[in-house]
């Protein structure tokens, strides 16, 4: 079975980055792809980021699709195929804790065969995150940084 880990949404979050890529390499995963919105507020993400070389889409038909941006991870099934959010590394919207995807299957493989996605989430510094940020020049500064803190959208209506 092969794993894959899978990312999105860093926005610049050092501390978050770090403490993901630790646990996918405790977990002995080789492959991370990197779904974008990295954002850089330093040239400590910037090296990071060399990691993840730029490919190609695959514009392959799929049972399984996966997704970011929307910084709320989650698993659906939609018209038959498997559809999932990985959530959001830098700047969660839901627990404050990093989040990213694993799917462990046959890669490849020309018949059907068990698959598994699992949302991974990770405890991280959120105090250096907010220090990071307030020494940056980053426009909404301090909405980011209650985000952050809170796990709560900026543009969330109070009901």
């Amino acid at each position: 079975m092969s794993r894959i880990a899978i990312i999105s949404d860093i926005h610049g979050n050092i501390p978050a980055l770090d403490a993901v890529l630790k646990d996918i390499k405790s977990r002995n995963i080789n492959r991370t792809f990197c779904l974008g919105h990295r954002v850089y507020l330093s040239t400590a993400i910037e090296e990071r980021m060399k990691l993840f070389m730029p490919t190609k889409t695959l514009n392959e038909e799929a049972d399984v699709v996966g997704y970011g941006d929307i910084h709320g991870a989650h698993i659906d099934n939609f018209n038959g195929k498997t559809i999932f959010n990985v959530g959001s590394v830098g700047n969660p919207l839901e627990i404050t804790q990093a989040s990213y995807a694993i799917i462990e299957g046959k890669y490849k493989s020309k018949e059907k065969s068990p698959l598994s996605i699992s949302l991974v989430r990770v405890p991280y510094n959120i105090e250096q995150a907010v220090r990071d940020a307030m020494e940056s020049d980053m426009p909404d500064k301090q909405e980011y940084i209650n985000e952050l803190r809170t796990a709560v959208y900026r543009g969330r209506k109070k009901k």
